[in-house]
């Protein structure tokens, strides 16, 4: 192990930000700027004199990663002339140029919306108080150690890596408090007018010129990659057209019947396309977002006891990170592709084994099959594994982690609701869905926390142990069958409608320990007409509850068997939502 001393450098305030922020242009945008100034910081690192433990710097001059790939926090470990000194310096310069920046675009011609027209009047009169703000605004504490200060041990005595014992040392830092303030908040300005900043340039492709995708694009992505017989898309140019007019009005205030409201007025017009209507349904007006967060890595990181593996690991992170990218939105925003969309979502931030976007409900890829949200969980899953989790020929893990309990995987929190539902609601509820199943309340990590609000006030929520993967499996193919034998429209209705009334109604049997099989139970109860029309698809669903309720196992002290069994109702409620072929208000 090298000689050296060890600097942590934390990031802020990442979360205050996004909270100015209302749109899906100004979340990406509010995170977007944080892992800027860590790209920033990372390139004025010299190789020569610090090894960047993490993150892994390959790709900071590589242009246009599409999404902040960046954390808030940068570990470092000092050799030859590095010192705490100069990295202090070089983050001077680097919030100075950035200050900068956030002034030149309040100074842009390009300011005309008049809601803001008094503020940017104002602001064009303070230019040095406001360099002076966004200067003081970031929060970038540095913290130095030598090796043998950095000592923590966990519940077992055992010594913590460097690289967990650094983080200790950050999470205090963060909690010293911003104290700058400016009225009004430029930051409400420069967010509303984000896709046409320096942040937009610096991320998307230089050819690329639609923006950060709104909740109208986002939940119509489908539409746009419909097809007929001769394999042309039968809307795209249609769409992107009305899309573009939308991001246009954007920049300015504008009068007359052409203006849409920037994030949902487009829509309507979508919908009156007259030949995708025949394709239109409920879940186009629905927006999924979601949080994901690593669990186990903690331990994991608290395990890596020299800079080699640590630097390992690093190169992990920013792979899983460079691969869900392409998973998410394909080359949309990296290359200006006009068809290779990946799943068509729309990424906040891929820091590693943290994780934000928007997506569809659903969607169709570029090969034309049919997705939804789980199944672009259950690609991500796959890539993580592949990177975190490699399988022996015997199907034991061999790379970090060999106990599946233990193993490093993601949980996520999924809010989908109605386009209209306020998206600053819907955003901090993927993120405490997701919280809320990251605790030791739960014997194992490894879960999908969801809720579907419809626009009706009603509520479908429950949480999916993504441990058993033949269960959830089981349930993508139930949810996207296309099986003449299952059902759609309102005949799916009426089908689930039975199941889920008879499992409300008979909890008592369904929770019966010693029904091990409930093929008589579904035989009894289950033989009308449109039963029997769907029989095939009706044992598949038998057989995937009796696995949740066989498998799913969600507290430690009690089974908490009704839990399961109201996630088991809320699914089905959701492959009526994405398997009904109505078009609903």
């Amino acid at each position: 192990m090298s000689e050296g001393k060890y600097i942590g450098i934390t990031i802020g305030p990442i979360y205050d930000t996004i909270k100015i922020a209302q749109k899906t242009r100004e979340i990406w945008g509010a995170s977007y700027m944080f892992s800027y100034i860590c790209k920033e910081i990372l390139k004025q690192i010299k190789p020569e004199n610090y090894i960047v433990l993490l993150p892994d710097s390959t790709y900071v001059l590589q242009t246009y990663p599409g999404v902040g790939l960046y954390p808030d926090r940068i570990l470092l470990k000092t050799k030859n002339q590095g010192s705490f000194v100069e990295i202090n310096s070089l983050i001077k310069k680097v919030k100075e140029s950035v200050a900068k920046q956030l002034w030149d675009e309040l100074n842009k011609k390009h300011f005309s919306f008049s809601p803001y027209d008094e503020h940017i009047k104002f602001f064009r009169t303070k230019e040095d108080e406001l360099r002076v703000f966004f200067y003081d605004y970031f929060k970038v504490y540095t913290i130095e150690a030598e090796e043998k200060h950095l000592c923590f041990i966990d519940k077992e005595n055992k010594k913590l890596g460097t690289v967990k014992s650094l983080n200790l040392y950050l999470d205090n830092a963060e909690l010293m408090p911003t104290l700058t303030h400016f009225d009004p908040d430029p930051f409400y300005v420069l967010l509303h007018f984000i896709n046409h900043s320096f942040l937009i340039s610096d991320a998307f492709h230089k050819d690329y010129s639609n923006g950060f995708p709104s909740l109208t694009e986002l939940a119509t992505n489908e539409l746009q990659f419909v097809k007929n017989e001769k394999n042309e898309f039968i809307a795209q140019a249609e769409i992107r057209g009305l899309l573009k007019r939308e991001l246009e009005n954007s920049k300015e205030e504008k009068a007359g019947e052409s203006v849409y409201k920037y994030d949902e007025g487009a829509l309507s017009k979508i919908f009156e396309i007259e030949h995708i209507k025949k394709h239109l349904r409920t879940y186009h007006k629905y927006i999924a977002i979601v949080h994901a967060d690593g669990d186990n890595m903690g331990k994991l990181i608290g395990s890596l006891l020299n800079d080699e593996d640590v630097q390992k690991f690093s190169k992990d992170l920013v792979e899983f990170a460079v691969k869900a990218n392409k998973i998410l939105a394909g080359e949309r925003f990296t290359n200006n592709s006009q068809t290779n969309w990946g799943y068509g979502a729309a990424p906040v931030y891929i820091g590693g084994d943290d994780l934000v976007f928007f997506a569809p409900v659903a969607t169709i890829d570029e090969n034309g099959e049919f997705k939804t949200i789980f199944d672009l969980i259950d690609g991500i899953d796959k890539c993580f594994n592949d990177i975190f989790n490699e399988k022996e020929p015997n199907g034991s893990y061999k790379h970090y982690k060999n106990i599946t309990k233990n193993r490093p995987c993601l949980t996520y929190g999924v809010s989908i609701t109605f386009y209209k539902f306020p998206l600053r609601e819907a955003y901090e509820l993927s993120k405490q869905l997701m919280y809320a199943v990251k605790n030791d309340d739960y014997e194992s990590r490894n879960r999908i926390h969801f809720v579907l609000q419809k626009h009706s006030k009603q509520n479908y929520f429950g949480i999916i142990d993504k441990n058993f993967e033949s269960t959830f499996v089981k349930y993508i193919d139930l949810l996207k069958s296309t099986s003449e034998k299952a059902p759609t429209g309102e005949k799916s209705e009426r089908f689930l409608n039975s199941i889920y009334k008879n499992i409300l109604t008979n909890k008592g049997q369904y929770l019966d320990k010693s029904i091990t099989d409930l093929e008589e139970l579904f035989n009894n109860n289950f033989n009308e007409k449109i039963h029997k029309e769907y029989k095939p698809y009706l044992e598949e669903v038998r057989k995937w509850i009796q696995e949740m309720l066989n498998k799913q196992d969600y507290k430690k002290v009690s089974t908490f068997e009704e839990e399961t069994l109201e996630t088991i109702v809320s699914l089905l409620k959701f492959i009526h939502f994405i398997r009904d072929n109505e078009f609903r208000n």
